[in-house]
């Protein structure tokens, strides 16, 4: 009994430390979160930029989006053949859309310019 639940509890440890290592490996460093907003990275911050917000998972589990227009900018990974393959910018009519995506990571307030 006392190896089954020691085990348990060894096992719940690691998958912990794996959900977190999963969740912060997804995090976008600075530089790549200012290229997103269409900022221009200095080395110490991101300057000409809109605040770049990150999908949260709760986000992406919703069935329905209410239908209000919010328009955001998400930067879309495509799937290529080729690589590098770079993100497209896509308008969804607000965050809650944009998020349901999975392709989508993060969005900035405001329609794509283009």
């Amino acid at each position: 009994m006392f190896k089954k639940t020691l085990l348990i509890i060894i096992a719940s440890i690691i998958i912990a430390v794996l959900g977190d290592w999963f969740y912060q490996s997804r995090n976008i460093a600075p530089e790549q979160a200012c290229n997103i907003s269409g900022g221009t990275f200095d080395g110490k911050g991101c300057l000409g930029s809109k605040e770049v917000t990150l999908c949260q998972p709760s986000q992406r589990q919703g069935d329905v989006c209410f239908a209000l227009y919010d328009p955001v900018c998400a930067k879309v990974n495509i799937q290529c053949v080729t690589i590098p393959c770079d993100p497209v910018n896509q308008t969804f009519s607000n965050p809650c859309e944009a998020c349901r995506n999975p392709l989508v990571e993060s969005y900035t307030n405001g329609e794509c310019a283009n």
